[in-house]
Order: C-alpha cells, then sequence, then structure tokens
C-alpha cells in the first residue's frame, strides 16, 4: 500500500491518465493543470531525485512555505513515492525544498523556439525556482529534474498506519499513509 501508488499509479492504470489531477499555481503565479499521468511523471522523477539522495522510509523532507503550491503537490507525492515523511520548514530535515530563484520566463513565454529549423518546444518541469538542500548542497530542481540520468523511481510499499506528514508545526496536521490519500480526494 502506498498512497501515491493509490492516487496515481492505479488511476493511470485504469484508464484515467489524461484526466486533471490536480489545479494550483506555479512559481510565475499561473494557474496550471495536470493530468494524473504528467504528476505520475514528475513526481516519480522527483522520486528518482530523492532516491539518489538516500531519501527512503523514515527519511524527512521538508517543503518551504515560499514553494510554489504546485511545487509542493509534485515534492509531496514524490517524497510518499519512495516512503519518506513530509514536513512543513523543517531546519533539521534531511533535504529541504526552498523557493530558490525564479526564472525569467514562464514555460509558456519561452515556447517554441527555431533549432535546425525544427520546432523545439521546452517543456516545464513544474520545479521551476525550487531548490533542494541536502549536506551542504544545493541542487536546482528544474536542471535536476529535466536531467535524463535521473530515473524515476519506482513506488515503495508502505504500511497503512507508517505516518507520512509530520506535525512538526503550527497548525500541522499527522498524516498516515492511508489518511494521505483521502487529502487529495
Amino acid at each position: 500500500m502506498n498512497p501515491v501508488y493509490e492516487l496515481l499509479d492505479f488511476p493511470v492504470a485504469m484508464g484515467r491518465a489524461d484526466d486533471v489531477f490536480v489545479r494550483d499555481r506555479n512559481c510565475f503565479g499561473e494557474l496550471v493543470e495536470l493530468t494524473f499521468a504528467e504528476v505520475l511523471d514528475r513526481s516519480a522523477k522527483f522520486a528518482g531525485v530523492l532516491r539518489l539522495m538516500d531519501v527512503g522510509e523514515g527519511t524527512c523532507v521538508s517543503v518551504a512555505s515560499d514553494v510554489s503550491p504546485l511545487t509542493a503537490h509534485l515534492v509531496r507525492l514524490g517524497a510518499w513515492r519512495v516512503g519518506a515523511c513530509v514536513a512543513p520548514a523543517d531546519p533539521g530535515a534531511s533535504v529541504r525544498v526552498v523557493a530558490g530563484e525564479t526564472p525569467a520566463q514562464s514555460p509558456s513565454e519561452r515556447g517554441a523556439h527555431q533549432a535546425f529549423s525544427k520546432p523545439v518546444k521546452a517543456l516545464p518541469s513544474h520545479f521551476e525556482g525550487a531548490v533542494a538542500l541536502f549536506e551542504g548542497n544545493e541542487f536546482v530542481l528544474d536542471t535536476v529534474v529535466r536531467d535524463a540520468r535521473v530515473e524515476s523511481a519506482a513506488v515503495v510499499e508502505l504500511r497503512p498506519d507508517a505516518v507520512v506528514q509530520c506535525p512538526n508545526a503550527p497548525n500541522t496536521q499527522r498524516l498516515t499513509a492511508l489518511e494521505a490519500i483521502a487529502t487529495y480526494a
């Protein structure tokens, strides 16, 4: 059992890949809709980045409040995918995701450009403006998630009572894997 499998993998396998899963704002303030397939792809890719950082069950990943809501969804789902616990703005967390420098142009403004006389479209990572801090290093998530050498991570099995959200901040509730599914229902 894993909340991400129940929320993303299973619906994609059942034919809902093109249905909208989440609508939220990116770091540019634009309202973005992502399908089940897109969220599965991006969160699994971020989970692959976390795997490279040896993040797994019992590891804490914190998300700062200034990270865009859309990126926060993807970080949360990626962390849950590898069994990590998510906490808001925890300076003691193994991996901290914070707002970084926002790119000059949004993905929609970048559009297509000509390369060798053929149009090439720059696809958004949906991690623009976010940085992961790990062992004293900064990783620009937009770049790392786009890196073809980083493989998407498979979902890990979790007990239904495994804690996936840590209540270390005011007004933050503790969530188990089973309860996490209801937060997206």
